[in-house]
């Protein structure tokens, strides 16, 4: 275990043995989501993610504590020059701290992330850190403006249902009325449809290879996270035919919206319009209060699938998101060759 000790703070790798303790950290923090928790870390370890889970303590209590992994945009010989660390649910901080401790847990994360990513992104799509901007500007992340939908499930269905605009209620009565039908995941052979529609979705948009699941990490998600109820996989079908897929991640009194996708070839059925609305009754049923859609693009960009999680009437917020460039001459070489990449390489 590598740990550092920093004047009172500790700061150490959590592992297996401060699991629970960690776990019960994030789960009593405001802000703590799925994210964060060391179930996820175990989910990208065991899908070959390399990740670093690092927690901060004060007289033995967890009051810190951040959870970043590696990915890459691209493979082969551009691999080094994209490769990125990602802190998904933003770091974690306790209300009673001076934020001294999370200055040094900073301070400490960029000593170990330093030659290992070309830069890091914080995106705390699901809450406000304002609070603590000024820790994180100044020890080197830029804020960068970025949205996100949320929607109020404590309302009644009936408003919920009002609330979606004309175009969205049509859909989902055509798409009702064609026969499409929303079943759980239950077993893991049905993984490898869920992949299939996944994989198609993002071939079909060209998603960059950073943000695209493998097999592995759904097998290892719902083998590791849907014990604990902390992952629900959906699929709409029509006539026995898988035709989309929602995952999602339920935790505390949220259900977290994580990947999604579906067959061009069934799209006039309107399967995600379908597969939205109900797999939001089926989370308001169970009590949840809150379902995030985990971003929404930049406000300056127009955005289609902002488009789209907009027409279920959710609040749009604007929580912002976190830039630290680690090598700044390679990422400035690595921002001018991926367009010449993607320009001749991937037409």
């Amino acid at each position: 275990m590598g740990n550092a000790v920093l004047q009172r703070f500790e700061i150490l790798e959590v592992e297996e043995a401060q699991s629970k303790e960690w776990n019960q950290f994030v789960w009593t923090n405001p802000c703590g989501t799925v994210f964060q928790t060391y179930d996820m870390l175990e989910v990208y370890k065991e899908s070959g993610i390399p990740a670093l889970l690092l927690g901060l303590r004060d007289r033995e209590e967890f009051c810190s504590g951040l959870l970043a992994y590696l990915v890459s945009e691209r493979e082969g010989m551009l691999s080094s020059l994209s490769r990125r660390s990602i802190i998904f649910g933003g770091p974690l901080y306790s209300k009673n701290d001076d934020l001294g401790g999370l200055r040094q847990l900073l301070e400490e994360y960029r000593r170990r992330a330093r030659g290992r990513a070309l830069f890091t992104e914080v995106r705390n799509h699901s809450f406000d850190l304002s609070p603590v901007r000024g820790v994180m500007t100044s020890s080197g992340f830029q804020y960068e403006p970025h949205l996100n939908f949320l929607l109020d499930l404590t309302q009644p269905a009936e408003r919920l249902w009002s609330a979606l605009i004309d175009f969205r209620r049509r859909a989902i009565r055509q798409g009702e009325r064609a026969g499409v039908r929303v079943e759980e995941v239950t077993h893991m052979d049905q993984i490898q449809e869920c992949y299939r529609l996944l994989k198609e979705t993002f071939e079909r948009v060209r998603l960059p290879l950073a943000h695209r699941p493998s097999d592995l990490l759904l097998r290892n998600a719902f083998r590791l996270l849907r014990p604990k109820g902390f992952l629900h996989m959906f699929l709409a079908e029509l006539k026995g035919r898988a035709i989309a897929t929602l995952v999602t991640l339920p935790y505390k009194d949220r259900m977290y919206l994580w990947l999604g996708g579906s067959s061009r070839s069934f799209q006039k059925y309107r399967p995600n319009d379908v597969l939205h609305w109900d797999v939001m009754m089926w989370a308001k049923d169970r009590g949840y209060k809150v379902i995030d859609f985990l971003g929404a693009g930049t406000p300056e960009k127009a955005d289609g699938v902002r488009d789209f999680k907009g027409a279920y009437g959710a609040k749009l917020a604007e929580f912002g998101a976190y830039r630290l460039i680690h090598s700044p001459i390679r990422y400035m070489i690595a921002y001018r060759l991926f367009p010449l990449y993607r320009r001749f390489f991937l037409r």
